[in-house]
């Protein structure tokens, strides 16, 4: 459960960065927050169909519905409060942090993706969606333990199924039809392509121009 959605002493990864750096926002949209998620997941998680407790799903989009029920799609959000448990390490009081509530039970991890033993240098590292989803991935593993979230465990998810549907489906959308407006350039990247749905690929120079879409506010 997330119990407090600021960051930690601040955190200097922001999107669109530009703007935060330069005090224009204080907190980009959830929405904004939600596509860079959604994109964060179909980079980084296995794309495929799986069969869960809840039916077939796409890797990607349970992982996005599964971070938005974990961290209200905030990047910045903490929980899981360290008197609840007093034998690990923790920042600000909290526990747990980032999109997909990475715990410091996985302190071994966490030492070795930072090269820190601060707990508060590990926080800050998670507010990083693609630091994060590093992390969930460790965490997932090849054998997809979905079951390492609580909110898979109790049906938390199912809440944010249809959002995480929509906007992952709009990133493949959307990257498919500007690569085809660069099909020269996609066409002699065919090593770099990422399979995101059945029929369906996305080259890196089309996650490219997605990313650089959504920084723009797109």
């Amino acid at each position: 459960m997330v119990i407090s959605t600021s960051g930690i002493g601040g955190s200097d990864y922001v999107m669109p960065s530009a703007l935060l750096r330069a005090g224009v926002l204080a907190a980009p949209p959830n929405s904004q927050y939600k596509q860079l998620i959604a994109l964060a997941a179909l980079k980084t998680f296995p794309n495929i169909d799986v069969n869960t407790k809840y039916g077939r799903m796409y890797v990607p989009t349970l992982m996005t519905a599964i971070g938005g029920a974990e961290s209200s799609f905030n990047p910045f959000a903490n929980g899981d409060l360290a008197v609840d448990y007093p034998d690990l390490p923790q920042c600000g009081g909290y526990t747990s942090f980032g999109t997909w509530q990475i715990h410091t039970i996985h302190y071994q991890f966490l030492i070795s993706a930072t090269g820190s033993h601060d707990p508060c240098v590990w926080a800050k590292w998670l507010y990083n969606i693609d630091n994060n989803a590093r992390a969930a991935a460790s965490i997932l593993g090849s054998n997809l333990d979905f079951a390492a979230w609580s909110s898979y465990n109790d049906g938390g998810l199912l809440n944010y199924v249809g959002d995480a549907q929509a906007v992952v489906a709009d990133i493949v959308e959307y990257s498919t039809t500007r690569t085809s407006t660069s099909s020269s350039s996609v066409a002699t990247s065919s090593s770099s392509v990422i399979p995101v749905a059945a029929g369906v690929a996305v080259g890196a120079i089309g996650l490219g121009l997605v990313i650089a879409g959504l920084r723009g506010g797109k």
